[in-house]
């Protein structure tokens, strides 16, 4: 990371700065770049990010796409020819390091705790990727109702109801919930379907009802279901040029969670099928999980196989048995 002066060069600042202090650039790692306005005391007052137009962003993505692709060659090179290689261990973090952050936070008045909502924080120029803080989302919501329903948990205690309203005002007005941690809102509303049908929401809950409704909207013409990255920035929700083994079966999995197992949902099961190799896995190009959104994606490539099995599985046994109600949460 580099600093220089902004303006007179000496970073003093100028007659024009508002009353403010020096200003400083400050260049990261990822290219980004933002402004660091400093009072007369010399503590920083303010915090300019300088946004990346879409060409920058997509250079960005490329690169790390390129680096993952590197690596991934050159491990699997090294395992065929058995050699010997060189990997990255992160070391624990360095207590003087963690303290001067606790320090700066305390200063901004930020708490490390489960509420910390903060987004400002990720305008910092030295913001990893943007994403300093780890905040509230509807598919971790999910995924904890989903656990707390299975252990027992009534919809009707006091973390459970807080956890579903909670679910309940981040909806989309489409309908749908985002995915922080898979290509995405397919995914986000797949896990919240799994997770209020866990819980016991009747399927003709409102919320659940445009929930479907959106997911039916979004079928492709071959039966299946895609969505491109790109829907983290400017791409439209729930659509891609070609359908997804993966997503193809969250969409089928919050479908049969919400009670739908008509038409639409056996559409799903047949592309699934088509698309399987005649060795019984399913080929998957695009990433559907997720690092940083509009930074770097992921395939993991468990992804492809097992939530096709998953997603056939289920429907087999819906069809087969005397009950429209998934009893699983996940």
């Amino acid at each position: 990371m580099a600093a220089a002066p902004v303006g007179g060069g000496d970073g003093k600042g100028s007659p024009g700065d508002g009353g403010h202090g020096p200003r400083f650039l400050v260049r990261i790692e990822a290219g980004d770049s933002g402004e660091i306005v400093l009072g007369e005391n010399g503590q920083p007052t303010d915090i300019e990010r300088r946004a990346q137009d879409a060409g920058t962003k997509k250079a960005y993505q490329l690169i790390e796409e390129l680096m993952i692709f590197a690596n991934e060659a050159v491990a699997r090179w090294l395992l065929e020819h058995e050699l010997p290689g060189v990997y990255r261990v992160h070391l624990p973090p360095d207590p003087k390091k963690l303290d001067k952050l606790s320090a700066m936070c305390e200063m901004l008045g930020v708490e490390f705790d489960a509420d910390n909502t903060h987004h400002y924080l990720n305008h910092i120029p030295f913001a990893d990727h943007g994403a300093l803080l780890d905040p509230p989302t509807a598919d971790v919501t999910a995924r904890c109702v989903s656990f707390l329903a299975q252990t027992g948990m009534e919809a009707t205690e006091p973390a459970m109801a807080r956890a579903i309203e909670y679910l309940r005002r981040d909806q989309q007005p489409d309908g749908s919930w985002f995915g922080r941690w898979g290509t995405n809102y397919i995914y986000g509303t797949w896990s919240v379907l799994c997770a209020l049908n866990a819980a016991g929401l009747p399927h003709d809950d409102p919320a659940i009802q445009r929930a479907v409704v959106w997911l039916l909207a979004h079928q492709r013409e071959d039966g299946g279901w895609g969505e491109d990255e790109d829907s983290y920035d400017t791409a439209a929700p729930g659509a891609y040029h070609t359908s997804t083994p993966s997503q193809t079966s969250w969409a089928l999995l919050g479908l049969m969670a919400a009670g739908e197992t008509g038409p639409a949902v056996a559409r799903g099961a047949a592309y699934l099928a088509r698309a399987q190799r005649d060795d019984g896995e399913w080929d998957e190009a695009p990433y559907t999980a997720v690092g940083f959104p509009k930074v770097f994606y992921l395939r993991y490539h468990g992804y492809r196989l097992f939530f096709p099995l998953l997603a056939l599985a289920r429907f087999r046994n819906l069809q087969r048995g005397n009950t429209r109600r998934v009893g699983f949460g996940f």
